[in-house]
C-alpha cells in the first residue's frame, strides 16, 4: 500500500518526459481578438562616456499590461495591438542623477501598429512625453516572442534560428548587420517546453552601432499553447551617436505571460479607436522642468539635454543628424517689435554660441494667437561648420520669452522641412498656445 502511494505522489509531482527522438510541435496562435497579460521586470547597470569619462548607470523598470489584438501580420505576430498600461514606471541612477518615469493615470490605453523599425505606441488620450514613449517603447517587444517558436516540428536539441524581424524587436534595434541568435529545444515534457536562446547580434538604433551578446530561457505552456515566462540576459555594447553617448550595459529581462481577457480591452472600450496612427496621432509633448512652456515634436527629434533654462534636441533620419534644435528661456521683454536687428543678433550669438555671417530675413509673424513671434533667417558658422540658421523668438503677454534655434548644414535643410513650425506653432505658454497661423517663415 505504502509502495503505491509513494508511486501515485510521485507520478503527480515529476512531469512525464517524453522520449528524446519524439517530434513536437510548438506554436503560440495569434489571432485577432486574443488577449495576453504581461508583467515585465528590467533590471539595467552599466557605465556611459561622458566628457571622456565613464559615469556608472543603474535603474529598473516595472512594465504591466493585457494586450488585446487587432489584427495579424502575415509572419503571424502582430501587427496592430491594443494596451492599457495597469502599471509603468521606471527608476533610472546616473551618476548621482536619480530619473523616475511613471506613466500618466489617464495615458494607460494605448495603441500600436507594427513598423520596419519596431511597435509604434500612441494614446488616443493625447500625446506621450518623450520619457513616456521611451519607457514603453525601448524595451523587448513581446509581440515578437511567438516568432521565436520553431516553423516545424522538433524535438529535443534540435536548432532554428528566429526570424530577423524578431531578433531586432527583441533586442531594440533599428537596424541589422549580422546575428550568431539560435534557438534550441532544451528540454520537453508533456506539459512544457523549455527553449534556451544564445547568440550575439550586431546592429543599429538611434543612430549607434550596437553589439550584443544574448542569453535567454523561454518557457512555452504546451496545454495554453503560451510563452508563458522569459529570462533575457543581454550585454550591450554602444557606439556613440549624434543623440546617446558610447555606454556599455547588462539588461536583465523578467516577463511573465498569462491568457486572459481584459474590461479594459473590451470592444466597448477600443472600438472607436484605430490602431495605426497618424502623423499627428504619433507628435509627443516636451515639457521644460519647471513646467513653464510646452510644446510637440515628432519621433525623429531626441532630447539630448535638459535644464531649468535650456534644452537641445537633435533631430535624426536614418543614422544621421539633420539639425539641432537649442531652446534657451530668455529674460522677459515687453515688446519683440522694439529690439533692434543688432539686438535680436547679439541675443541669438550668445544663447547659441553660433556666428552669424549673414541676417536673410527678419520679420513678425503675423499671428492670430497669443504671442509675438519674431523669425530671424540667417547664414553662419558653429567652429567650422556651415550652417542654415531658422532663430524664433517667441514673447507672451506677460512678456516671457523663448528662443527656438534650427540649425541645419545646408545639405540637410530639406530634411529638416517644416518641422520646425510644427514645433513653434504647438508652444503652450502655461496654458497659451501659439497661432496656427504663422506666415512668412519660410
Amino acid at each position: 500500500m505504502s509502495r503505491n502511494l509513494f508511486g501515485v505522489v510521485f507520478c503527480a509531482i515529476v512531469p512525464a518526459v517524453l522520449a528524446d527522438g519524439e517530434a513536437v510541435k510548438l506554436e503560440e496562435p495569434v489571432h485577432a481578438g486574443s488577449q495576453v497579460k504581461t508583467k515585465l521586470h528590467l533590471v539595467l547597470r552599466g557605465t556611459i562616456q561622458v566628457d571622456k569619462k565613464d559615469l556608472n548607470v543603474a535603474g529598473q523598470a516595472l512594465l504591466v499590461y493585457p494586450e488585446r489584438v487587432l489584427s495579424v501580420d502575415t509572419d503571424g505576430t502582430a501587427s496592430e495591438v491594443a494596451r492599457f498600461y495597469e502599471d509603468a514606471r521606471a527608476k533610472f541612477v546616473l551618476g548621482q542623477t536619480e530619473d523616475p518615469r511613471q506613466i500618466r493615470s489617464d495615458m494607460r490605453l494605448a495603441l500600436g501598429h507594427s513598423t520596419d523599425t519596431g511597435l509604434e505606441l500612441w494614446s488616443p488620450s493625447g500625446p506621450f512625453s518623450s520619457d513616456e514613449a521611451e519607457l514603453i517603447q525601448d524595451v523587448l517587444d513581446t509581440t515578437q516572442l511567438p516568432a521565436f517558436l520553431p516553423k516545424k516540428e522538433v524535438k529535443k536539441g534540435d536548432k532554428w534560428e528566429p526570424t530577423q524581424k524578431a531578433q531586432m524587436r527583441a533586442c531594440d534595434l533599428e537596424e541589422f548587420v549580422t546575428s550568431t541568435i539560435e534557438c534550441t529545444l532544451k528540454e520537453l515534457t508533456e506539459e512544457q517546453a523549455i527553449i534556451g536562446v544564445n547568440g550575439k547580434i550586431h546592429g543599429l538604433a538611434f543612430g549607434s552601432e550596437v553589439k550584443s551578446n544574448v542569453e535567454a530561457t523561454l518557457t512555452f505552456d504546451r496545454e495554453e499553447q503560451l510563452i508563458t515566462k522569459v529570462q533575457w540576459k543581454q550585454i550591450d555594447s554602444r557606439a556613440p551617436s549624434p543623440v546617446s553617448p558610447a555606454g556599455a550595459y547588462e539588461a536583465t529581462i523578467e516577463i511573465e505571460r498569462s491568457a486572459g481577457e481584459s474590461p479594459n480591452l473590451a470592444d466597448n472600450a477600443i472600438a472607436k479607436f484605430h490602431a495605426k496612427a497618424g502623423d499627428a496621432e504619433l507628435l509627443l509633448s516636451f515639457e521644460d522642468p519647471k513646467k513653464r512652456f510646452r510644446f510637440l515634436h515628432d519621433r525623429r527629434w531626441h532630447v539630448t539635454l535638459m535644464e531649468n533654462d535650456r534644452a537641445i534636441l537633435r533631430r535624426l533620419v536614418g543614422r544621421e543628424m539633420v539639425s539641432q534644435l537649442n531652446i534657451t528661456v530668455l529674460a522677459e521683454n515687453k515688446n519683440i517689435a522694439d529690439l533692434t536687428a543688432e539686438q535680436l543678433q547679439t541675443m541669438i550669438i550668445q544663447a547659441g554660441d553660433i556666428k552669424i555671417d549673414e541676417i536673410v530675413r527678419s520679420e513678425d509673424l503675423q499671428s492670430d494667437g497669443p504671442f509675438q513671434v519674431r523669425v530671424v533667417r540667417a547664414k553662419g558658422t558653429k567652429g567650422n561648420v556651415q550652417l542654415v540658421q531658422r532663430h524664433y523668438i517667441a514673447r507672451d503677454s506677460s512678456g516671457r520669452q523663448l528662443l527656438f534655434s534650427f540649425l541645419t548644414e545646408p545639405d540637410h535643410e530639406a530634411d529638416l522641412g517644416d518641422n520646425d513650425l510644427v514645433v513653434v506653432q504647438s508652444l503652450d505658454f502655461a496654458g497659451k498656445t501659439a497661432s496656427k497661423q504663422t506666415t512668412g517663415a519660410k
